[in-house]
């Protein structure tokens, strides 16, 4: 199964929005203003995007590969920690590289204005102590000796190119957020996919938080502003429900696992358990046990290779809040009122009649 019918990059147009919406857009977040919308779906990303979305489409695939495919604010930092342990046989020391340089974000260069990208890639000086993609590869069978003598969290590259994540040796780790069709066409065909899904209330929410954290996405905006451009598919990433439902489609394909963060949430080694299964892997018992414990949440916000603080030092980030806040399925009642709780539930009532997926929005109990 190929995600487009055809490899026609040109078949993929992007469009400036409306003048309403670019004006909501403008207002909310005022820094990073400058958004486009695909005509299919109406997917909305900043305008640099266009810049590498040729590379992205053609990203040369390998059958080694292994993606991770979110929605924002799923549980994907927490997600590809686990894919990339479990695929590395549990290699925690190899883990201490920053989760950014293992696990690349493959549209992170399109999201910065052009001026930004362009800093950091001209970086030569390393003024921001990134290491580059083709430093990590000259080195990536034994990426914990990069710099024996020094903490190995501080081997940080903040922005990959599409092209120099594909110059990467394989096996290689990709994350993303982009949906389906905006990806290469043979992607669920050659490599492996792990997909997961968070309930709307709580990503709205998380992702709300996320952008008041980062400097070049901060929004002036209140959460029920927020909130409401979030179910007019007004913030970047948007819409939310076509990307998941076309997941969903997707959960009987061999290559494709489909998981809920309620699950995981609420019983995680079952999920580990499947990972390792659709990597070919298998683990015993007591390790499953000593990767839970690596992937709470008190232990993964202050472990220094996944949290993202590096951003906070460099300037990307405010210097309140976290990357990693707080993990839990359920949070969505500490900020929805009865009146935007009535407004949410049509619309998921609205976008939930063709198709059979359904979500959990409180657990009893959570890891």
């Amino acid at each position: 199964m190929d995600f487009a019918m055809s490899s026609r990059r040109s078949e993929i147009d992007f469009q400036p929005l409306p003048r309403d919406v670019q004006r909501r857009i403008a207002e909310a977040f005022p820094i990073n203003r400058s958004m486009v919308k695909t005509e299919k779906e109406g997917f909305i990303i900043s305008s640099n995007y266009k810049n590498y979305a040729k590379d992205v489409y053609n990203f040369p695939l390998n059958s080694t590969d292994v993606w991770v495919v979110t929605f924002p604010k799923s549980g994907t930092t927490w997600t590809q920690e686990q894919v990339w342990l479990l695929a590395n046989n549990l290699d925690f020391e190899s883990a201490k590289v920053n989760l950014n340089n293992r696990f690349p974000f493959l549209e992170m260069a399109g999201l910065l204005p052009e001026e930004a990208v362009t800093m950091i890639q001209n970086d030569t000086n390393n003024t921001c102590e990134t290491v580059r993609v083709k430093e990590i590869a000259k080195k990536w069978e034994n990426p914990h000796k990069i710099l024996p003598e020094q903490d190995n969290s501080s081997l940080f590259k903040p922005i990959a190119t599409p092209k120099e994540i594909a110059a990467m040796p394989s096996p290689r780790f990709v994350k993303t957020h982009l949906p389906f069709y905006l990806l290469p066409p043979k992607l669920l065909r050659t490599c492996k996919v792990v997909y997961v899904a968070r309930n709307p209330k709580d990503v709205c929410v998380s992702w709300y938080y996320h952008h008041k954290l980062i400097k070049f996405q901060e929004t002036k905006a209140s959460f029920e502003e927020f909130m409401n451009l979030f179910i007019n598919d007004e913030v970047m990433f948007s819409p939310y429900w076509p990307q998941v439902k076309a997941a969903w489609s997707l959960r009987h394909h061999p290559n494709f696992l489909f998981l809920f963060y309620e699950d995981m949430k609420s019983d995680l080694i079952p999920q580990l358990k499947k990972i390792s299964a659709f990597l070919g892997k298998q683990y015993n018992d007591e390790d499953y046990k000593i990767l839970k414990h690596h992937l709470i949440i008190d232990s993964f916000k202050k472990n220094p290779a996944v949290n993202n603080s590096e951003l906070q030092k460099f300037g990307f980030f405010q210097t309140d809040g976290s990357f990693i806040r707080e993990g839990k399925t359920g949070g969505w009642r500490n900020h929805f009122t009865p009146e935007m709780n009535v407004r949410f539930d049509e619309w998921i009532e609205d976008n939930s009649k063709d198709t059979s997926l359904v979500f959990k929005y409180d657990l009893e109990s959570q890891d």
